[in-house]
């Protein structure tokens, strides 16, 4: 079933770094299990990606050529997502009808009830569990025009991009594989990027409510860079933790703190959100992704300010690896930043 024409790696293009992750799926009792075969990230220069558009495609197709160089891997299929003003995501209820049905529902819905044209986009949809003679669909629409943005660099790199998917469906995919347990559980995930967050609430197994808002890490790191005049390794360093002269972890508390209110709320909105569709529903723990996520201090913050649990998206939980070949702490520190690379490597072409 699985053999190597069929298979993919993950890429994520964020707006600061590449990140790769190639997964070999495996049977095992009859279920599919992936075993972690790659790994890698690797920065772009500044201003490559601004705002989710490509500003210099050269650079990040360069990019990806040597990270998939250094990869060493000879598969060429690959899954790819794009996020931010390029995807458009709306909750709708549907007259119950049969997939072909449901489908010119869904494009009639497009051409009435929003600013966009079935033929300005590309869509998909995700039926979340519902009753009576209505369907519940979390419905993705992606700009044509930004996915070809997308695809554009990745066969500029001499791949095939064979699976776009969204941010938020990713960092959902790598969720559920790792986190079965919960998966009847109430959950947020908040993915924090370079330059955007993601917030994905999932309840009964089905992500219902995706929220994203042009707020991430770099904030901060561009902030301590001004008020101290570090260069940006040395802030971003700082960022995570690290002590230095001529800084104290008082001096950084009002700076960190004013980012986490950020995000804190953007989440407290989403929350709001959603208790207003699900009032019967509360939420049960709070997941944090992404590089932004590192920040010193942030669970903590969080967890204080939602009194819930809280902790980091570990996509590799369940993934089997050589540990002779990936080193277990390096895989546990920097797991959140893979979160939706891995998410997009558990994709399979036609799947």
């Amino acid at each position: 079933m699985f053999g190597k024409s069929n298979e993919l790696f993950g890429v994520d293009i964020g707006s600061s770094s590449i990140k790769l992750v190639y997964l070999k799926p495996k049977k095992k009792k009859g279920k599919t299990i992936f075993e972690l075969e790659s790994i890698g990230q690797i920065p772009l220069p500044r201003e490559a990606i601004v705002e989710g558009s490509m500003m210099d495609s050269y650079a990040v197709s360069d990019a990806l050529m040597q990270l998939v160089s250094e990869a060493q891997t000879k598969i060429k299929n690959v899954s790819i997502s794009v996020s931010g003003n390029a995807v458009i995501t709306k909750r709708m209820s549907i007259s119950a009808a049969t997939p072909e049905e449901l489908e010119e529902n869904i494009k009639w819905e497009i051409k009435n009830n929003t600013t966009f044209s079935p033929d300005d986009v590309q869509m998909d949809y995700f039926v979340l569990p519902s009753e009576g003679n209505y369907m519940e669909v979390l419905l993705v629409m992606a700009k044509k025009e930004k996915v070809g943005e997308y695809t554009g660099v990745v066969q500029q790199a001499g791949l095939n991009p064979v699976v776009v998917d969204i941010d938020a469906f990713s960092m959902y995919n790598s969720f559920e594989y790792n986190y079965e347990p919960f998966i009847s559980n109430t959950v947020a995930i908040v993915h924090i990027g370079a330059s955007l967050t993601s917030i994905v609430i999932a309840k009964n197994g089905a992500p219902v409510f995706i929220r994203e808002k042009d707020l991430g890490g770099d904030f901060l790191t561009e902030t301590i860079q001004k008020e101290f005049g570090f260069s940006a390794e040395k802030s971003e360093a700082v960022k995570k933790g690290e002590t230095s002269e001529g800084i104290t972890k008082g001096a950084l508390k009002g700076i960190m703190e004013m980012v986490f209110n950020d995000i804190s709320s953007e989440l407290s909105k989403t929350i709001e959100f959603f208790s207003g569709q699900f009032s019967d529903t509360a939420l049960d723990r709070i997941y944090l992704s992404g590089g932004g996520s590192l920040m010193d201090g942030l669970p903590d913050f969080v967890e204080n300010k939602f009194n819930l649990p809280v902790e980091y998206l570990n996509p590799f939980r369940n993934v089997i690896y050589n540990e002779k070949a990936f080193s277990s702490g390096d895989l546990e520190k920097n797991a959140p930043i893979f979160t939706v690379a891995t998410g997009l490597a558990m994709r399979t072409l036609g799947g």
